[in-house]
Parts: structure tokens; C-alpha cells; sequence
């Protein structure tokens, strides 16, 4: 059986805050993106992060929030204030870092990158896949926002 390695990713080391889960393998596989809810980065999606590096995928989870400059343990009670506060190429922009980080790692293969959004970050993940033709592909996970429908009509049309 592989080898699951979990761990915070920080931004002093890192470049970015967040979390990875990943498969120790010798040659490069595959990589996804996954972006946090308006909940933010909680115990739920390092689980789901280390159940997608169980399927072979290096999972990259950036902490949007800190990396708009909320910092905090949590973001459960903050989430939705953060959110209605923040335009959407703000979140495109760190969601971006996130994805350079993805791509910038030895074990992933660059031409095989997946994005996966819940709730929040479906919505936010389909505005980050429409501007970034590199991105494979992607799958909006949990119920979407009001505003979705408007965005995934744009989103067919490209």
C-alpha cells in the first residue's frame, strides 16, 4: 500500500498557507486543486484531501482566507463575512497561487492538474478554471451559490 504524507503547508517555507495530502511515489502523477468552502479550511477537507491522494492525486489546499490576510486557526464564524467582503478576482488571484504551487512540485505532472470546489469554491473554482486554460478539469462538488447558474452559463460558452 502507499504512503499517504499530510501536512500544513505555511507560507514562510511553503509560499502558501493551506494543507497537502500526497502519495510518496518516485515518479510524477497526477494533481488537484481543491478549493474550501465559505467555512474555510477545516478538518473535513484534509480528509477529503487525503482521500483524493489515496486515488494518486497530489492534493493542494490552499487556505484562501489567510492568504487574503485573514489568519486564524479557523474561519468557521468568519467565512460568510469574508466572503461577502471579498470580490472574486481577489480570490481567483490566491486561488492562482495555489495552483503555481501545485504545478511548481516535483511529484505532479503539470499537464495532469484537476480542480475541485465545495460550495464556495465550486463557484469560485469555475471563475479559476475559465481563466486558466491549464487547468484539466473540473468539478463543482455540494450546493451552489445563487449566482452560480449565470456563471456556469458563461462557463459552457467558452
Amino acid at each position: 500500500m502507499t504512503r499517504i504524507v499530510t501536512r500544513g503547508l505555511k507560507e514562510e517555507k511553503d509560499g502558501i498557507q493551506g494543507f497537502i495530502a500526497y502519495p510518496e511515489r518516485a515518479e510524477k502523477g497526477p494533481g488537484l486543486l481543491l478549493i474550501h468552502q465559505h467555512s474555510g479550511l477545516t478538518g473535513y477537507l484534509k480528509t477529503a484531501a487525503y482521500n483524493f491522494a489515496q486515488l494518486g492525486y497530489t492534493t493542494v489546499v490552499p487556505n484562501l482566507y489567510h492568504m487574503l490576510g485573514y489568519p486564524a486557526e479557523t474561519h468557521i464564524d468568519k467565512g460568510t463575512e469574508i466572503q461577502n467582503k471579498t470580490p472574486d478576482p481577489d480570490f481567483v488571484r490566491v486561488i492562482d497561487r495555489g495552483w503555481r504551487y501545485c504545478l511548481s512540485r516535483n511529484d505532479v505532472d503539470g499537464s495532469r492538474i484537476g480542480v475541485v470546489g465545495y460550495c464556495m469554491g465550486g463557484r469560485l473554482g469555475i471563475h479559476f478554471v475559465a481563466a486558466t486554460p491549464a487547468a484539466r478539469a473540473k468539478a463543482v462538488c455540494k450546493a451552489p451559490s445563487s449566482r452560480t447558474p449565470l456563471i456556469m452559463a458563461a462557463f459552457s460558452a467558452r
